[in-house]
C-alpha cells in the first residue's frame, strides 16, 4: 500500500513535488508491473478487477490534485482539469510500459522524460 502514495505529498517546491511524484510512481509501477498487466487484462471481463483498477485509478488522480494544488488554483476549473488528465497520462503505468518496453527506455531515462514532461507542463 505504501507504493501507492506519493512520496511526501504536497511538500516542498514545484521541482521538488515533482521528483517525488516521479519516483514514487516509477517504484511503483517497477513494482507492481506483472500483476498490474494481468489486472488490466482481465479487468474487461472481471467487474471486480475493473471497479478496483478505477478506484486506484481515483486514488491517483486525488494524489496529484493534493501535490499540485499551488500550480492547479492558477487555473480554470477546466484548465485544471485537464491539467490533471494530462499529469495522470503522462505517468501512468501505461505511458511506463509504453516507454520500458515498446521504446526501450531506461529508468533512468523514463525519469528525465517525466521530469522534463512535468516541468513543461507545470510552467
Amino acid at each position: 500500500a505504501p507504493l501507492f502514495e506519493i512520496t511526501n505529498i504536497g511538500e516542498g517546491d514545484r521541482s521538488t513535488r515533482v521528483g517525488h511524484l516521479v519516483d514514487s510512481r516509477l517504484n511503483l509501477y517497477v513494482a507492481i508491473h506483472p500483476i498490474a498487466q494481468i489486472v488490466r487484462q482481465r479487468a474487461a471481463e472481471a467487474p471486480r478487477l475493473a471497479e478496483a483498477l478505477a478506484g486506484v485509478r481515483a486514488r491517483s488522480v486525488d494524489q496529484l490534485r493534493a501535490h499540485f494544488a499551488p500550480e492547479l488554483a492558477q487555473h480554470t476549473k477546466a484548465g485544471a482539469d485537464d491539467l490533471v488528465a494530462l499529469i495522470d497520462a503522462l505517468t501512468s503505468f501505461e505511458s511506463w510500459e509504453l516507454m520500458a518496453t515498446t521504446h526501450g527506455r531506461s529508468r533512468p531515462q523514463i525519469r528525465r522524460a517525466w521530469i522534463d514532461g512535468l516541468a513543461a507542463l507545470l510552467a
